[in-house]
């Protein structure tokens, strides 16, 4: 086969994965409050000035909200909103891939297939969240502002401000790209800005769609932030490329090696190598940036680049891989500007590089597939399938309450079933007029967590029979308490 041909195959097979088994996707509380707000909004046929409060105390922006009210007006069903959502996100990835491409961003193909490949670019098109809508809205900002700052046409600065707009009315993670950009735009095009002033403003009239929301962050700021200056938030920043690859995916996601064992994830291992050659492929990258001569693409990449390590810095960013969802592009352009080093003494490497996204697709299939066969997962990141959830919902001939689904193995999910139940409402049984030798429990069709999560049990009743044995010899006037204490 051809390698023209198989560079096609595996961004198809990317593409592909997004659309199969939608109900797959990920449903955590976040997703349930984010679309009971638009659903609120929508019935009241008004137009929110924010959203979702982040775990750090700020308010987000009521952008995904908005789009989301879009959505509902097509349909109620939450596995069709997924879908949607999946399309919104591809649309506007390919145009943004496409835009890097006029923008004149030239590298090996290899790279090209990376976003369309990645299982976190595949998780964040499928979930209905709004930290998300970043990787669409930001390589469509990057590219928009690289094609002005090539050919100077102002509706290409509108474009990239009206995608910088949607980002920060989306997440504050947005800060460092659209500062990176603004500041990249007036060292270079800072003339031209001052020449055509009615363009300029032109340019800037999509920034209007933030007026609700600054006005509501003015009345309703949240507490000022101590600082957070730690040499974690580097690492983070630093390894920003990881989002390109398969690396630690299971481990964050699917819990390998706590409630799903190595063993039915295996190429998760391989993908950590991957990552590793990601990485250091973006560190050679940022090094040839700083040491090349002044251009358009070297200031947005070192502006934005900057303004990021501050914002981790700041907030002690390094731990979870959506907060890069903003900035993953100049790391995609950082990981080609490495290769190209690479190039420069191993010509012949071009055509390996292509085992890259190649092992990357793999993986992305055999983690979709072990989602598949356990209709979701038992990790705190992904949790329950919105298909398992949606189920649950329609086979539960009584009303749900807590300890009916206790057992799904997250947080409650009183939120998502009291979403479905207003987005499908089903006539329940008022539980105080139930016998409580009829309630049923709905059980989760997944398979339950694997040896690791068994030894944790194991141990735990040893400990406590030994706690037992220990009562009975002394009396219990040490051991009770151990005995009561214990979790």
């Amino acid at each position: 086969m051809r390698v023209s041909r198989l560079f096609l195959l595996m961004i198809a097979l990317g593409v592909f994965c997004r659309f199969v088994w939608i109900g797959d996707t990920t449903f955590l509380g976040d997703e349930a409050m984010l679309l009971r707000q638009a659903l609120s909004a929508y019935g009241l046929g008004d137009w929110p000035d924010h959203g979702l409060m982040g775990s750090r105390g700020a308010v987000y922006g009521p952008m995904a909200i908005w789009i989301y009210q879009a959505f509902l007006r097509v349909s109620h069903s939450l596995v069709t909103l997924a879908a949607m959502k999946t399309c919104f996100d591809t649309v506007l990835l390919i145009a943004g891939m496409a835009l890097l491409w006029r923008g004149r961003i030239r590298f090996s193909r290899a790279w090209w297939a990376l976003p369309a490949v990645s299982p976190y670019f595949w998780l964040y098109s499928r979930q209905l969240w709004d930290n998300n809508f970043l990787v669409g809205f930001s390589v469509i900002a990057l590219g928009s502002a690289l094609c002005f700052l090539n050919e100077g046409r102002f509706r290409f600065l509108f474009l990239s401000a009206l995608a910088l707009a949607c980002s920060l009315n989306t997440h504050l993670m947005a800060l460092s790209l659209t500062a990176g950009i603004a500041l990249a735009v007036l060292l270079n095009e800072g003339r031209r800005l001052a020449e055509n002033p009615l363009k300029t403003l032109a340019s800037m009239v999509p920034f209007g769609i933030l007026i609700p929301y600054f006005f509501f962050l003015r009345g309703n700021s949240p507490e000022p932030l101590e600082w957070r200056f730690s040499l974690q938030a580097l690492d983070g920043s630093l390894l920003g490329a990881r989002l390109l690859g398969a690396g630690a995916f299971g481990e964050y996601f699917l819990g390998v090696g706590e409630g799903l064992s190595w063993a039915k994830v295996w190429l998760a291992i391989p993908a950590w190598g991957i990552a590793l050659i990601l990485v250091a492929l973006s560190w050679l990258g940022i090094g040839r940036v700083v040491r090349q001569s002044p251009t358009p693409l070297r200031s947005v990449l070192l502006s934005v680049f900057g303004f990021q390590v501050l914002l981790s810095f700041y907030k002690n960013i390094h731990a979870h891989p959506h907060y890069f969802n903003a900035v993953w592009p100049i790391f995609w352009i950082f990981v080609g500007e490495g290769f190209e080093v690479v190039l420069r003494k191993h010509s012949q490497w071009e055509r390996v590089a292509l085992a890259v996204p190649f092992f990357t697709v793999l993986s992305l299939l055999q983690f979709q597939w072990v989602i598949h066969q356990h209709h979701g997962m038992r990790s705190s990141h992904y949790g329950p399938a919105l298909g398992e959830l949606v189920r649950i919902h329609r086979e539960s001939d009584h009303a749900l309450v807590e300890a009916d689904y206790a057992h799904l193995g997250w947080a409650s999910h009183r939120d998502t079933f009291d979403l479905l139940q207003k987005l499908e409402p089903i006539e329940r049984v008022s539980m105080e007029s139930v016998p409580r030798a009829t309630v049923r429990r709905v059980d989760y069709a997944s398979a339950p967590p694997d040896a690791a999560l068994k030894w944790k049990k194991v141990l735990k009743q040893a400990f406590l029979e030994l706690c037992q044995s220990c009562r009975t010899v002394s009396g219990g006037a040490f051991s009770k308490g151990l005995v009561d204490q214990t979790p």
